[in-house]
Protein backbone atom coordinates (compact mmCIF):
# COMPACT_ATOMS: atom_id res chain seq x y z
CA UNK A 1 0.00 0.00 0.00
CA UNK A 2 0.87 3.74 -0.43
CA UNK A 3 1.26 5.81 2.13
CA UNK A 4 0.22 9.51 1.64
CA UNK A 5 2.84 11.80 3.78
CA UNK A 6 1.01 13.88 5.97
CA UNK A 7 2.79 17.04 6.67
CA UNK A 8 2.66 18.14 2.97
CA UNK A 9 -0.75 17.95 3.27
CA UNK A 10 -1.42 19.97 6.43
CA UNK A 11 0.95 22.82 4.98
CA UNK A 12 -0.55 23.00 1.99
CA UNK A 13 -4.02 23.46 3.92
CA UNK A 14 -2.69 26.04 6.31
CA UNK A 15 -1.15 28.03 3.34
CA UNK A 16 -4.63 27.76 1.46
CA UNK A 17 -6.20 28.75 4.76
CA UNK A 18 -3.87 32.02 4.87
CA UNK A 19 -4.22 32.96 1.41
CA UNK A 20 -7.85 33.06 1.87
CA UNK A 21 -7.54 35.42 4.79
CA UNK A 22 -4.62 37.89 2.75
CA UNK A 23 -7.52 38.10 0.07
CA UNK A 24 -11.01 38.83 1.88
CA UNK A 25 -9.02 40.42 5.39
CA UNK A 26 -8.65 44.35 4.65
CA UNK A 27 -6.43 46.45 7.15
CA UNK A 28 -8.81 46.93 10.30
CA UNK A 29 -9.67 43.59 9.86
CA UNK A 30 -13.05 44.49 7.79
CA UNK A 31 -13.54 43.53 4.50
CA UNK A 32 -13.89 46.44 1.32
CA UNK A 33 -18.05 45.67 1.46
CA UNK A 34 -18.41 45.43 5.45
CA UNK A 35 -16.21 48.88 6.51
CA UNK A 36 -17.84 51.49 7.05
CA UNK A 37 -17.21 54.88 4.85
CA UNK A 38 -14.08 56.69 6.63
CA UNK A 39 -15.08 60.25 8.12
CA UNK A 40 -12.68 62.82 7.23
CA UNK A 41 -11.33 65.84 9.29
CA UNK A 42 -12.05 69.72 8.90
CA UNK A 43 -9.49 70.80 5.73
CA UNK A 44 -8.10 73.97 6.93
CA UNK A 45 -5.59 76.35 5.92
CA UNK A 46 -4.96 78.20 8.85
CA UNK A 47 -7.02 79.30 11.66
CA UNK A 48 -10.65 79.37 11.21
CA UNK A 49 -12.35 83.14 11.86
CA UNK A 50 -15.53 83.74 14.18
CA UNK A 51 -18.13 84.92 11.94
CA UNK A 52 -21.12 84.68 14.02
CA UNK A 53 -23.59 81.52 15.64
CA UNK A 54 -25.18 81.41 11.87
CA UNK A 55 -22.94 82.00 8.86
CA UNK A 56 -25.16 81.41 5.47
CA UNK A 57 -23.75 83.31 2.77
CA UNK A 58 -19.66 84.56 1.44
CA UNK A 59 -18.67 86.23 -1.11
CA UNK A 60 -15.23 88.13 -2.10
CA UNK A 61 -14.56 91.25 -3.21
CA UNK A 62 -14.04 94.94 -2.53
CA UNK A 63 -10.33 93.60 -0.86
CA UNK A 64 -12.14 91.83 1.92
CA UNK A 65 -14.21 88.59 2.52
CA UNK A 66 -18.23 89.35 3.24
CA UNK A 67 -20.28 87.08 5.37
CA UNK A 68 -23.73 87.33 6.41
CA UNK A 69 -24.94 85.89 9.70
CA UNK A 70 -28.39 85.03 9.68
CA UNK A 71 -28.86 84.62 13.46
CA UNK A 72 -27.48 88.24 14.43
CA UNK A 73 -28.80 89.68 10.66
CA UNK A 74 -25.38 91.00 10.19
CA UNK A 75 -23.11 91.92 7.27
CA UNK A 76 -19.34 90.91 8.41
CA UNK A 77 -16.12 92.61 6.64
CA UNK A 78 -13.17 90.29 7.22
CA UNK A 79 -9.62 91.19 6.26
CA UNK A 80 -8.03 88.45 3.91
CA UNK A 81 -4.26 88.50 4.63
CA UNK A 82 -4.82 88.73 8.72
CA UNK A 83 -7.97 86.92 8.92
CA UNK A 84 -10.20 89.23 11.08
CA UNK A 85 -13.10 91.02 11.50
CA UNK A 86 -12.28 94.33 9.89
CA UNK A 87 -14.19 97.37 11.06
CA UNK A 88 -18.08 97.04 12.55
CA UNK A 89 -20.37 94.85 11.37
CA UNK A 90 -23.27 95.99 9.74
CA UNK A 91 -27.05 95.52 10.81
CA UNK A 92 -29.31 94.40 8.26
CA UNK A 93 -33.28 94.01 8.58
CA UNK A 94 -35.31 92.09 6.80
CA UNK A 95 -33.57 88.36 8.13
CA UNK A 96 -30.34 88.74 5.41
CA UNK A 97 -29.07 85.65 3.57
CA UNK A 98 -27.27 85.90 0.53
CA UNK A 99 -24.25 88.72 -0.22
CA UNK A 100 -22.62 89.51 -3.88
CA UNK A 101 -19.93 91.88 -4.24
CA UNK A 102 -19.31 94.41 -7.28
CA UNK A 103 -20.29 97.22 -8.86
CA UNK A 104 -18.95 99.63 -6.43
CA UNK A 105 -20.84 98.05 -3.69
CA UNK A 106 -21.41 94.59 -1.73
CA UNK A 107 -24.92 93.75 -1.75
CA UNK A 108 -27.52 91.81 0.06
CA UNK A 109 -30.39 89.86 -0.41
CA UNK A 110 -32.70 89.35 2.73
CA UNK A 111 -36.06 87.39 2.98
CA UNK A 112 -38.53 90.35 3.16
CA UNK A 113 -37.44 90.80 -0.63
CA UNK A 114 -34.94 93.82 -0.01
CA UNK A 115 -31.65 93.87 -1.72
CA UNK A 116 -29.58 96.95 0.08
CA UNK A 117 -26.16 98.02 -1.09
CA UNK A 118 -23.27 98.46 1.41
CA UNK A 119 -20.41 100.65 0.93
CA UNK A 120 -17.48 98.46 0.78
CA UNK A 121 -15.12 100.80 2.96
CA UNK A 122 -17.59 102.38 5.59
CA UNK A 123 -20.40 98.78 5.90
CA UNK A 124 -22.88 101.58 5.75
CA UNK A 125 -25.93 100.86 3.73
CA UNK A 126 -26.16 103.67 0.59
CA UNK A 127 -28.92 104.65 -1.21
CA UNK A 128 -32.29 103.03 -0.70
CA UNK A 129 -33.04 99.02 -1.14
CA UNK A 130 -34.70 97.39 -4.14
CA UNK A 131 -37.38 95.24 -3.74
CA UNK A 132 -37.76 91.81 -5.40
CA UNK A 133 -40.58 89.99 -4.42
CA UNK A 134 -39.30 86.14 -2.91
CA UNK A 135 -35.78 87.05 -3.67
CA UNK A 136 -33.35 84.49 -2.68
CA UNK A 137 -30.08 84.17 -5.02
CA UNK A 138 -27.77 87.09 -6.11
CA UNK A 139 -25.54 87.60 -8.39
CA UNK A 140 -23.17 91.15 -9.03
CA UNK A 141 -22.09 91.20 -13.13
CA UNK A 142 -22.82 92.25 -16.66
CA UNK A 143 -23.95 95.64 -15.45
CA UNK A 144 -26.44 94.43 -12.95
CA UNK A 145 -27.32 93.41 -9.87
CA UNK A 146 -29.21 89.75 -10.40
CA UNK A 147 -31.84 88.23 -8.01
CA UNK A 148 -33.84 84.88 -8.27
CA UNK A 149 -37.36 84.85 -6.89
CA UNK A 150 -38.25 81.64 -5.44
CA UNK A 151 -41.69 82.93 -5.53
CA UNK A 152 -42.12 83.65 -9.10
CA UNK A 153 -39.48 81.72 -10.79
CA UNK A 154 -37.82 84.49 -12.26
CA UNK A 155 -34.82 86.51 -12.64
CA UNK A 156 -34.93 90.32 -11.64
CA UNK A 157 -31.55 92.39 -12.86
CA UNK A 158 -31.37 95.49 -10.72
CA UNK A 159 -29.67 99.19 -11.64
CA UNK A 160 -26.82 99.41 -9.67
CA UNK A 161 -27.03 102.94 -10.11
CA UNK A 162 -31.10 103.51 -9.76
CA UNK A 163 -31.82 100.67 -7.90
CA UNK A 164 -34.68 99.69 -9.90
Amino acid sequence: MFKRPRVPIAMLAIVALLTTVMLVARPGGESSEDAPPRRLGPAMIGAPVDVGASPVSIAVGAGAVWVVDAARGTLIRVDPRTREVSGRSARVAGGPFSVAVGEGAVWVASGDGSVRAFDPRTVRPTGRAARVRGANGLAVGAGGVWVTSRLAGTVTRIDPRTRR
